[in-house]
């Protein structure tokens, strides 16, 4: 152990060498701290000039990705609602169907139980799609988003003029990014 009580005579040699080496990597564990705070000080500069120089650039193509990525979203949202509102229906016209053949007694392959059996699993599935597609409003989220993503279009055909010229311009940058956020 390295713990002083013994004489340096007595140490064991590899005692020393961790000790050794231990210092070797805090200082260099330190040094390199160092290092990464004055290149994270430079880039922090760096990046924040970079920033403020195309800041309504950048804000202008990020609420263009943005509204692009919400009209994607209302499409999809769309067609979410008319397909399973397709299945719904046509499950309920199966169903509908079963029904009028065991009325009219028209003979299937099916045996009588099994036959009850498929009429009750639609019944059950119609109904929980219903409840599912009722619950997650597809149709209201659609709009919403639709709305949204035309609103973000809007602030971009208004911030397109000033997005041209080279110098900053604070006074259009931070009323839109209010607008937006």
């Amino acid at each position: 152990m390295c713990d002083g009580s013994r004489s340096p005579r007595t140490w064991p040699p590899q005692c020393l060498l961790r000790q050794n080496q231990r210092r070797r990597q805090a200082r260099r564990f330190c040094h390199t701290i160092r290092q990464a705070g004055a290149y994270l000080n430079v880039m922090s500069e760096a990046f924040a000039r970079d920033f403020e120089a195309q800041s309504l650039r950048s804000l202008y193509r990020k609420m263009k990705k943005t509204a692009k990525a919400r009209f994607n979203c209302a499409k999809r949202f769309q067609r979410h609602q008319a397909f399973s509102l397709w299945s719904v229906s046509l499950f309920s016209a199966g169903l509908i169907g079963m029904t009028l053949l065991s009325a009219l007694h028209i003979q299937t392959r099916l045996s009588p139980p099994y036959f009850d059996l498929v009429q009750i699993m639609l019944a059950l599935l119609v109904l929980v799609l219903s409840l599912l597609l009722s619950a997650n409003n597809y149709s209201d989220r659609a709009e919403k988003l639709h709305r949204c993503a035309l609103e973000l279009n809007e602030l971009c055909h208004a911030i397109l003029p000033d997005c041209g010229s080279e110098e900053d311009k604070p006074e259009v940058y931070r009323p839109t990014l209010a607008k937006v956020y």
